[in-house]
């Protein structure tokens, strides 16, 4: 099976640095693509062999070039609905957020007072795709020889 990719759209180097740290020793297993603005991005979603179910976008609200908002737009008008989006935020409500739920993002997230739940919310979406039907073997799975009876 193929593992999951997860794109990091996050334009903070210190921010890529602790979600990507806390992915790789949450046991998030899969290719993990970090993008620092959004037009590169969407470009590299655009092409035909990046487009597929087997993403998680963990986008950040606020980018440079495009923003959080106008990459989900893209997102919905021209490509596969059946990509999980995950928004970072450091803006608990507001019209973006709104905006963004409108827009079908699985999750928002706070980046001040969300980050312990990170790991699990990137679980629970990955099994969510395991569950349509995906091609996923990125869910850090249970060892059977230590399963209780």
């Amino acid at each position: 099976m193929r593992r999951p990719e997860i794109l990091l759209i996050e334009d903070n180097p210190d921010h890529v640095e602790i979600f990507t740290t806390l992915l790789k020793m949450g046991g998030i297993r899969g290719k993990i693509t970090v993008f620092c603005e959004g037009n590169s991005a969407l470009k590299y979603l655009k092409q035909s062999d990046n487009l597929s179910r087997n993403k998680v976008v963990i986008l950040d609200l606020k980018l440079p070039g495009k923003s959080g908002i106008a990459i989900l737009e893209e997102l919905k008008k021209n490509m596969a609905s059946s990509l999980k989006v995950i928004l970072l935020s450091s803006m608990g409500s507001g019209p973006e957020i709104e905006r963004a739920r409108a827009l079908g993002v699985t999750h928002i997230l706070d980046k001040g007072s969300a980050l312990e739940n990170f790991v699990e919310i990137v679980r629970e979406v990955l099994r969510e795709m395991e569950a349509e039907g995906g091609d996923n073997d990125g869910i850090p799975q249970e060892d059977p020889g230590n399963r209780r009876q």
